[in-house]
């Protein structure tokens, strides 16, 4: 795990809030779904600006960058560190696809016809090594856990583990601190209410005054 820099609250909190302002001057009549992308694109930029420079979050400002229709509010929510973040985590040589070995795709494809040799031979489903079936199984969680980290695709071993670790307390992180926003505007809502609702003797002076 990145013990570098931790996630930074309070910077989430300006970046949100920064977020949720540029979305709704940049748009008048905006729909529940457009309200929605808003919020999820206002939260995931303001997450990875308060985690700092890690891969996962130059993976995750790529993509957000790439789509037209957060060009405008990622620009006001940049103003000038726009282009340049732009630049920095767009680099083609940090995102290009990684390659298999050769020698790997080889040993894949000579074990690979080896079982089906020994399968016609037999006539019988062959017997896997409990070691293969392992490593199958590891090899596939691997590719969900590459799916689900943003840049994961790049990554293998401890370093992929490093930054789905990272990634998930950053998201753990981001949700704890929209339950804070979530219920302090229930608070204040409430409060409002209150404040609007007359107190039980000003009734009674009203409805005797209605009486007579």
């Amino acid at each position: 795990m990145h013990a570098t820099k931790e996630f930074n609250k309070k910077a989430f909190l300006k970046q949100f809030l920064l977020g949720l302002h540029v979305s709704n001057s940049v748009t008048n009549s905006i729909s529940i779904q457009q309200r929605k992308n808003s919020i999820k694109l206002s939260a995931d930029l303001a997450m990875a600006l308060a985690r700092g420079r890690t891969h996962w979050t130059h993976a995750l400002i790529t993509k957000l960058g790439q789509k037209e229709e957060n060009k405008t509010t990622l620009q006001g929510i940049l103003g000038r560190r726009y282009e340049i973040l732009m630049a920095r985590y767009s680099c083609p040589l940090l995102y290009q696809k990684v390659q298999r070995s050769k020698k790997s795709v080889r040993s894949y494809r000579f074990s690979y016809a080896a079982n089906r040799r020994r399968s016609a031979l037999k006539g019988s489903c062959v017997r896997v090594p409990p070691s293969v079936v392992a490593r199958n199984l590891e090899h596939r969680r691997t590719k969900v856990l590459k799916r689900l980290v943003p840049g994961g695709e790049l990554l293998n071993g401890s370093s992929l583990l490093s930054e789905a670790l990272d990634y998930v307390i950053s998201l753990k992180s981001q949700v704890d601190m929209m339950k804070s926003l979530w219920r302090a505007t229930q608070v204040s809502s409430s409060s409002r209410n209150v404040e609007l609702i007359p107190s039980a003797p000003l009734q009674r002076k009203e409805a005797s005054c209605t009486s007579k």
